[in-house]
């Protein structure tokens, strides 16, 4: 590490994941930039990743990662996993060991082993600057590793996606006591989710709003002008197939886009547990030969697919266990591409959109309202390239890889990085 650089350490749980391109952007984006020395810790899994990254990066993506000591297997050979890698760090460090499986300080998460396996790989890395949790549950591990004294002068962060905001399986009210009086920094994809923290009771000033990091390079525009028209819509969903994601709406949507008279078909891309009932609804509702499902898609094969249709649906939802999305990334990939979005008000879309203006919004949860904005989308065609070209210029703006580094570089550095939004939602 060059004394001009700063050292960070992000902390994953599995690296790379298809699901989390955002870390695999962030990734490329740090260890690219002269003006940071990147690692990466895995907690659990590490995959192959050169099918996720550009060739140009492969080789110092890979010279970044470290592995914390792992638990294998599962049910009784998990335990008995979790017993010999306890015994092994006890063996050559006894107090620190049973410092780190401290209960009563650190609470369950220390039962688990997560706080000594990620101590332990924080012994090995050289000193750095910034140590920074991809995940809200990783608060409290470093606040842990910080009364254990592993995490040296690092200022420390958690990152706060969606999904872990309100998640109670993975980290606890105690958990984010113990973070916030270490001093452990939020960094939330959103406003809507730094809204969430605050009213968790985390100190507001321990919170910035660092959105994912967009590489617009990779989304060339092409206006809604520039594409070949069809009489009949083509409407694209891109994303995981959970329930979060709202696909039963926009496969509604389309039944009574349908029935009102509007030729239509909807592309889904993507994968998961909700293909198979929106294919039932689909057959059920009458539409089934409307519905095209494509599975998972290379980033390239998304791109081609966001060129060849005229709308991208956004349905987002908040799930029954209080699951939510930040910002859903496949927004602002369209945006850049020039495709128009209707999209939900859901968590943080009204912060990348503004209706009528860069997009089109409509109430979360309401397959009526989602058809109505796509309606309303049409009867604005006129207006395509006017909207799409001000939705690129936002995302540009406000949401590409620079943009985030620039935020992050000084969160990294301790100079003040508050966002504030103003009244158009721009993240200033």
């Amino acid at each position: 590490m060059s004394d001009s650089s700063i050292g960070v350490a992000l902390i994953v749980n599995h690296f790379p994941l298809p699901s989390q391109t955002f870390i695999v952007r962030l990734v490329e984006a740090l260890v690219a930039d002269p003006g940071f020395d990147c690692r990466v810790v895995i907690m659990k899994s590490r995959r192959p990743f050169e099918s996720m990254v550009r060739p140009e990066h492969a080789e110092a993506v890979a010279a970044s990662l470290s592995e914390a000591p792992r638990i294998r297997g599962g049910g009784p050979l998990r335990l008995l996993s979790a017993l010999g890698l306890a015994a092994g760090c006890f063996a050559r460090a006894p107090v620190f060991t049973l410092r780190a499986l401290n209960v009563f300080r650190f609470g369950r998460r220390a039962l688990r082993l997560h706080v000594l396996r990620l101590a332990w790989v924080l012994r090995s890395l050289p000193e750095m600057d910034a140590l920074h949790g991809q995940f809200l549950w990783f608060a409290g591990d470093l606040a842990a590793c910080s009364r254990l004294g592993v995490t040296g002068r690092a200022r420390l962060f958690a990152a706060v996606r969606g999904a872990d905001a309100r998640d109670r399986s993975e980290s606890r009210p105690g958990d984010l006591r113990r973070a916030a009086a270490a001093g452990v920094f939020l960094t939330p994809v959103s406003q809507s989710l730094a809204a969430v923290m605050q009213q968790q009771g985390y100190d507001p000033k321990l919170i910035t709003v660092v959105p994912s990091g967009l590489p617009i390079d990779e989304f060339p525009y092409l206006a809604p002008s520039g594409r070949a028209t069809e009489e009949r819509l083509r409407l694209l969903f891109v994303g995981r197939l959970t329930p979060k994601k709202g696909l039963d709406l926009a496969v509604r949507a389309l039944a009574e886009l349908v029935d009102a008279g509007q030729p239509c078909r909807l592309t889904v891309v993507g994968d998961g547990p909700e293909r198979a009932p929106a294919g039932a609804l689909a057959r059920q509702l009458g539409i089934e030969e409307l519905v095209h499902f494509t599975g998972a898609l290379s980033s390239a094969d998304i791109l081609t697919q966001l060129h060849a249709h005229g709308i991208v649906v956004v349905p987002s939802v908040g799930d029954p266990d209080g699951n939510l999305e930040g910002i859903p990334n496949v927004a602002k990939e369209a945006m850049a591409a020039g495709t128009i979005v209707v999209a939900s008000d859901h968590s943080g879309l009204p912060e990348l959109i503004t209706d009528g203006q860069t997009g089109f919004l409509f109430p979360e949860g309401d397959a009526a309202a989602l058809a109505a904005a796509v309606r309303r989308a049409l009867s604005e065609r006129r207006r395509w390239d006017e909207i799409a070209a001000a939705a690129r210029k936002f995302v540009q703006q406000n949401h590409s890889i620079e943009a985030m580094l620039e935020r992050l570089r000084k969160l990294y550095a301790g100079e003040p990085a508050h966002s504030e939004t103003a009244s158009n939602g721009t993240l200033i």
